[in-house]
């Protein structure tokens, strides 16, 4: 039965660095409401099905998120956690997964919609999840110490929060 995270799970930290192990989430200090594009290499080094690694999105605080995450069995679920109940909103199988095997993860979201790649073959796509606006983005494993690498974070490009037109006397 998936558990949501406690507040001692919940790690606030400026970044993860290549190679770094996650405990628990690690949290990025980046809000992007309706657009955005999170990817990382992940390894899990454990065979059980039940250790799973993956992202966390939409983070409000340690009750209340999306994660998706990756068994080392192939298996993929997209979760909503609220009030601390976790409901798994949708699984599917993916590709080229198992224990100590790198695989790069992709997560688009746009608006309410989730698209998820993995080794660059959807996984989910355009997965409807409206329940969350705006939050945290991280990373989560699950029963098991994963391995993180090339994290990245991508907002989109326009109009920003800060402009500067640089035509002061």
């Amino acid at each position: 039965v998936p558990t949501a995270l406690t507040t001692v799970d919940v790690v606030s930290a400026l970044g993860v660095a290549d190679g770094s192990l996650c405990h628990a989430p690690c949290m990025r200090p980046f809000v992007f409401v309706h657009e955005y594009v999170y990817q990382a290499r992940m390894l899990n080094p454990s065979a059980a099905a039940n250790a799973q690694i993956g992202f966390v999105y939409q983070f409000q605080d340690a009750s209340t998120y999306y994660e998706v995450v990756f068994s080392p069995r192939g298996v993929a679920q997209l979760r909503r956690v609220q009030g601390g109940v976790v409901t798994v909103e949708k699984t599917a199988a993916y590709l080229q997964g198992g224990p100590n095997l790198w695989f790069d993860v992709e997560l688009h979201r746009r608006g309410t919609q989730t698209t998820v790649r993995v080794n660059g073959n959807t996984v989910f796509l355009n997965a409807e999840q409206a329940d969350l606006a705006g939050g945290l983005l991280g990373l989560v494993t699950h029963n098991t110490t994963g391995r993180f690498e090339n994290v990245d974070e991508k907002g989109p490009y326009g109009t920003q929060p800060v402009f500067e037109t640089f035509d002061d006397p």
